[in-house]
């Protein structure tokens, strides 16, 4: 180490551009206990590593600065600034794998024979793809060398696992995705990063504008918002031949309803009852919560056997109302669990904790399925429900105008429903063919045929 004048050092392409905030904190740090670490430069006094060391002696006007010189050529130049950036600065996560792929691609420029495909021939690790491999004896005689993962492992302190991950994230992401994503928090975010990486290029672009817009924090929360978005937009074009007051959309309920949050008066629906299904009533709460207005209302038939466990789940979300009764008749469904036939099913209803300004409902005793057969019969879907019955539970309710979401679609009972009463209707369903349904049913009942 020797001290060499400021004016003789060479500055050229650096990987990492100045932060005038670092140096005036090195300034500061100089000032008061002087330089504890010399700068590198190249016996032509090209600077190697130091950069920001070096303009913060030039700020506290030292004509003089310590310095090693690195002998070797420009690749092991290179190498030795991105080791001394990788070890001393405050780099990002994002910066760190950019270092951490230029490192590899440096590295194994010098020492081909640390490749990884070299140390299987040479039996250190097992061939993947033998046929892969096409060496030459002189390759396989060379010294012994770390690879790549385990240098760099060694040299700065990090696992081989952290090493990979850096190399995968560098590797992985678009240039562009780089720089779109340098300045934002994912950059700083090892995890996500990989999340980002992984994906194809096109979705990487894609995710990237939706976090650079502030639609999402997160890039599977980014894939959902996309995905949701071009259910969407095929819904509108698959709801041109239906009323602007009807949408029938396809796709998972938590998924393809989240721009409804805060417009919805009324959800009512049928869940279905085999008990895998169960926990989905706690989810749908959960949604509910989020898109009811404050004198919205969830009504929501349930299956005997499992209200109470049903009432477990939705009460994290929201708050009970009542249970109404909703009576088909005689005897109409045999429920073998519990060795009981029973005539009516619980209709529960629920509003939001903080709910205001609630609707009177005339009666808890809707009979209006009594007698009919649409609901009986399920001649268009294994859990249809009646016309009728689903007419009497909308109109109790809700209002003309109002907005009533079905996140149960089935064949469209509810659609047909609120076409009939003058509500605005949106709902979903994971059964293409049972949308495919309930848009017949639709267009047919707008054509002048019969509600049925």
């Amino acid at each position: 180490m020797k001290n060499i004048p400021i004016t003789s050092i060479r500055v050229e392409n650096r990987m990492r551009p100045l932060d005038d905030a670092k140096v005036a904190e090195l300034a500061a740090s100089i000032a008061e206990l002087g330089l504890l670490q010399p700068i590198g430069v190249r016996p032509d006094g090209t600077l190697v590593y130091g950069y920001h060391r070096l303009e913060a002696c030039k700020q506290l006007g030292w004509t003089e600065i310590p310095a090693v010189v690195v002998d070797g050529d420009d690749l092991r130049a290179e190498l030795a600034e991105i080791d001394e950036n990788l070890i001393r600065s405050e780099l990002t996560v994002l910066e760190q794998s950019e270092h951490i792929g230029r490192r590899k691609r440096i590295y194994e420029q010098l020492y081909p024979h640390a490749k990884p495909e070299v140390q299987r021939l040479r039996g250190l690790k097992p061939f993947q793809n033998p046929s892969a491999v096409n060496l030459t004896a002189l390759e396989v005689s060379t010294p012994k060398v770390p690879t790549f993962v385990q240098d760099t492992a060694q040299k700065l302190g990090v696992s081989e696992r952290t090493a990979r991950r850096l190399v995968q994230i560098d590797s992985g992401l678009l240039p562009e995705v780089k720089d779109q994503i340098r300045h934002m928090p994912i950059a700083d975010n090892e995890s996500e990063l990989l999340n980002l990486a992984r994906l194809e290029p096109r979705e990487q672009q894609s995710v990237a504008d939706v976090l650079a817009s502030g639609e999402a924090k997160t890039v599977k929360d980014a894939v959902r918002h996309i995905k949701r978005r071009e259910i969407q937009e095929a819904q509108a074009d698959a709801d041109g031949d239906l009323p602007s007051t009807i949408q029938i959309r396809h796709g998972d309920f938590r998924e393809v309803l989240g721009d409804l949050r805060g417009q919805v008066d009324a959800m009512i629906t049928d869940p279905p009852y085999l008990s895998e299904y169960i926990p989905l009533y706690g989810e749908l709460a959960k949604l509910a919560a989020e898109l009811l207005r404050p004198h919205g209302v969830l009504v929501v038939m349930t299956p005997h056997l499992h209200l109470l466990e049903v009432g477990n789940l939705m009460t994290p979300h929201l708050r009970y109302r009542w249970i109404c009764t909703y009576w088909m008749g005689d005897t109409k469904a045999n429920v073998s669990a519990a060795k009981i036939a029973t005539s009516w099913k619980p209709l529960f209803v629920f509003t939001r904790y903080d709910a205001e300004n609630l609707r009177f409902v005339c009666s808890d005793y809707f009979s209006a399925a009594h007698n009919t057969a649409d609901g009986v019969q399920k001649e268009l879907h294994h859990w249809q429900q009646s016309l009728d019955g689903f007419t009497e539970i909308v109109q109790r309710f809700t209002e003309p105008g109002d907005l009533v979401v079905d996140p149960f679609l089935g064949s469209g009972t509810t659609a047909l429903a609120c076409l009939q009463l003058g509500r605005r209707f949106v709902g979903c369903d994971l059964d293409a063919s049972a949308v495919a349904i309930a848009r017949r049913r639709v267009q047919h009942a707008l054509k002048g045929g019969e509600l049925s």
